[in-house]
């Protein structure tokens, strides 16, 4: 039988998108027979009855130990024969590679980034497309980038499309939804929905400009951010908006939470620059 490593260090950490995709793929993976899955996380992030699918539980969870001993030491205790990981791989190859590349953003948008993790990830992530088998990304756009910008071969690089979660489904009793909204989070009237962290790739003045004169005249409505805020102090210039109530953060909610905002909102409000699917 044959053993597949999965990098799960995302898990638990409240990544959004990136977690929902390994969540996703793990539970894919399970239903393969002949195959027994070991995925790399603390046994807290994962909860499973499936058989097939085993945590290895990690000696330490910082990212140098996972890049530099981590990884390997865990494909030698499963017997690993291939080992499937989040945009960076093992600085020693010791079986078949796969790579999930979600985006270039820190190629692409160099000036969203801290230049030291700028220029740690792009070798780290030009190494890991060198040794890999096999590279995963969400749209033809980011393969052509991976070809182009960073030089691998088009051949090992294959375009899997993201797919909806079927959590995120339509709510038919917006009534009581809009109930248990006002009880979490007390939005109270209508409201636009702004998913995603709260940072300069989503264009957050652009969003809060507009709201701000869209206000001018709708004073009982509400813009609602579901993220993690990564904007600094740049939001106090919002401040009056905040006094009345009609900004709200309410950092990361849980998947079932966010269901119920998409079927309440009178719209969502994306405005990134740069995203991976597209």
């Amino acid at each position: 039988m044959n053993s597949f490593l999965l990098d799960g260090h995302v898990l638990g950490k409240r990544r959004a998108g990136t977690e929902r995709y390994w969540k996703n793929l793990i539970s894919a993976l399970s239903s393969l027979n002949n195959r027994r899955l070991f995925v790399y996380t603390s046994p807290k992030n994962l909860t499973s009855n499936n058989k097939h699918i085993e945590v290895y539980k990690p000696l330490l969870k910082n990212s140098i130990f996972r890049l530099t001993i981590g990884f390997n030491l865990a494909i030698k205790n499963v017997n690993a024969n291939l080992l499937h990981v989040d945009f960076f791989a093992p600085l020693i190859k010791t079986c078949p590679l796969v790579v999930t590349v979600h985006d270039l953003a820190f190629i692409t948008k160099p000036s969203l980034f801290n230049p030291v993790f700028r220029f740690l990830a792009s070798i780290l992530l030009r190494w890991t497309l060198r040794i890999s088998d096999a590279v995963i990304c969400p749209s033809w756009e980011i393969k052509r980038e991976l070809v182009s910008k960073c030089r691998i071969s088009k051949e090992k690089v294959f375009v899997v499309y993201y797919a909806a979660d079927p959590i995120f489904r339509r709510i038919k009793d917006r009534s009581r939804v809009k109930a248990q909204l006002v009880r979490k989070f007390k939005i109270k009237t209508d409201f636009f929905l702004v998913p995603g962290d709260l940072e300069e790739r989503g264009r957050p003045k652009v969003v809060l400009d507009g709201f701000v004169k869209f206000c001018q005249n709708n004073k009982n409505f509400e813009l609602v951010f579901a993220g993690f805020i990564k904007w600094g102090k740049k939001a106090n210039d919002y401040m009056s908006l905040f006094e009345n109530n009609q900004i709200r953060f309410l950092n990361y909610v849980a998947d079932d939470d966010l269901n119920e905002l998409y079927n309440c909102a009178q719209a969502v409000l994306y405005l990134s620059s740069y995203e991976g699917f597209g």
